[in-house]
């Protein structure tokens, strides 16, 4: 078990090498609330680069208003901007806390926050901090883990659960053990947490991806990451078929053939298979689409970071898993462009 805090601009300004000798060993830092960049917590920077200075794993949560689920959306959209310049260094989880005046907020805005409505905003949100790249956490209490939120919400996510009657009343990642603690560096009273796990030790995992091609109807040497490419070196020769795994996890990739549509996704990688080993069909390729599976041992969440390149070409910008924001394309190559060129890393 670790011994943390969670804070927000109500501590005032906090020493944060006091805090870490008084045996602090996480702090979830508030980033801020609403659905506006404007409601950024005025201490959230401070309070990430002071925790991180001094060795403190963070994470941090967003206090939610929302009244919809693309009111969710866009909450959860600003909050992994305020993160993202911490996108390297929060390895504790990115929480969607939903309470009482959030609900009581929707009731002025005459919203009926039902827990149907408030479990698919949750959803939303979450599933947005997944995909940035984050491990999302649903912050909730006894009486809304009871009454609001499913059993689905419940066992899809990590639960950090407010509990001060001593231990959790049920199986939670994170408790909140008091909301009136005294640490040293710190002015004033203060939330109290205690993790049952080491999410800083998780994000030291690494993952290597490990593919191959066939050109010219000879499967070509395995490369691993970003040490090569996968490929003829000559410019000119197409890719027909892919094999594709990973060091932990898992993925689904998939080949778009020139002239023709998207294969079947598969998820082997075994070039005597052609069901499920590998992804193509022995014709030239001309856009890939790659996903990576984090497992739960692993975290934050990781990406497929692939790349390709077309016959007499430069290669492409770089694709995230099949991510469609930024500019990506969902998938890396151009329709009717063969490609000669693959790498592939997760990050």
């Amino acid at each position: 078990m670790l011994k943390g805090i969670d804070v927000s601009k109500f501590q005032g300004i906090i020493n944060w090498e006091e805090v870490k000798s008084a045996g602090v060993q996480f702090a979830i830092i508030r980033a801020g609330y609403g659905d506006s960049i404007s409601q950024k917590d005025i201490r959230f920077d401070a309070n990430m680069e002071g925790a991180l200075s001094a060795g403190i794993p963070v994470g941090a949560y967003w206090f939610s208003y929302a009244i919809s689920v693309e009111d969710a959306k866009t909450e959860a959209a600003v909050f992994l901007q305020v993160l993202s310049p911490y996108r390297d260094s929060i390895t504790f989880p990115a929480a969607f806390d939903y309470e009482y005046a959030s609900r009581e907020y929707a009731s002025k805005n005459g919203i009926n926050a039902t827990p149907e409505l408030i479990n698919q905003m949750a959803t939303a949100f979450l599933n947005a901090v997944k995909s940035g790249g984050y491990q999302p956490i649903l912050y909730t209490n006894n009486d809304y883990r009871n009454n609001i939120f499913s059993a689905e919400t419940l066992t899809t996510w990590d639960i950090w659960l407010a509990d001060y009657s001593g231990d959790p009343d049920a199986p939670c990642a994170i408790q909140q053990t008091a909301s009136g603690g005294s640490v040293n560096g710190i002015s004033c009273s203060v939330d109290t947490d205690t993790a049952f796990v080491d999410y800083s030790r998780q994000a030291d995992t690494t993952v290597s991806a490990y593919y191959r091609v066939r050109a010219g109807g000879v499967w070509l040497p395995e490369v691993c990451d970003l040490t090569d490419f996968a490929g003829c070196n000559n410019g000119t020769t197409p890719i027909t078929d892919i094999a594709l795994r990973v060091s932990a996890g898992s993925v689904n990739y998939r080949v778009h053939i020139d002239g023709g549509s998207w294969l079947p996704y598969v998820t082997g990688c075994n070039i005597s298979d052609s069901s499920n080993g590998y992804a193509g069909v022995g014709a030239p390729i001309d856009a890939v689409e790659i996903n990576y599976n984090t497992p739960d041992s692993i975290r934050p969440y990781k990406k497929a970071k692939y790349r390709v390149a077309p016959c007499g070409g430069s290669y492409y910008a770089w694709q995230l898993d099949s991510e469609t924001t930024n500019g990506q394309d969902g998938y890396a190559g151009s329709c009717g462009n063969k490609i000669f060129k693959l790498q592939v890393c997760i990050e």
